[in-house]
């Protein structure tokens, strides 16, 4: 059964979709700007191409794991995977990043 019964309800839900999009648009604007701050000026390509490769790889192994994961456990296990993914990113971000560093690179420490 799908969730929209009419034209309208998909193409409104699809301009949510297109807002929320436009929101988390700036990730990798400011992925870049960290990795301008924390890494030194020699070695900025190679993190850039390593931060530009990471975010394509999941681009476009996210769908694909996503849909392997439904097919094997269910769809509410895509959230839940989705969930724990994003939470171990969370605390190897907060463990791996110096905040006083970051601070005082930009001035406000």
């Amino acid at each position: 059964m799908p969730w929209q019964r009419t034209l309208w309800a998909m193409v409104a839900i699809q301009f949510i979709n297109t807002m929320a999009f436009s929101v988390l648009s700036p990730i990798m604007p400011t992925a870049n700007a960290l990795v301008g701050r924390l890494v030194t000026r020699a070695e900025r390509g190679t993190v850039y191409g390593i931060t530009a490769s990471a975010m394509f790889l999941g681009n476009s192994m996210g769908p694909l794991t996503g849909g392997a994961v439904a097919a094997a456990w269910g769809l509410r296990w895509v959230f839940v995977v989705t969930a724990a993914v994003l939470f171990l990113n969370l605390v190897w971000v907060y463990y791996s990043v110096d905040d006083k560093r970051v601070l005082d690179e930009a001035g406000g420490g």
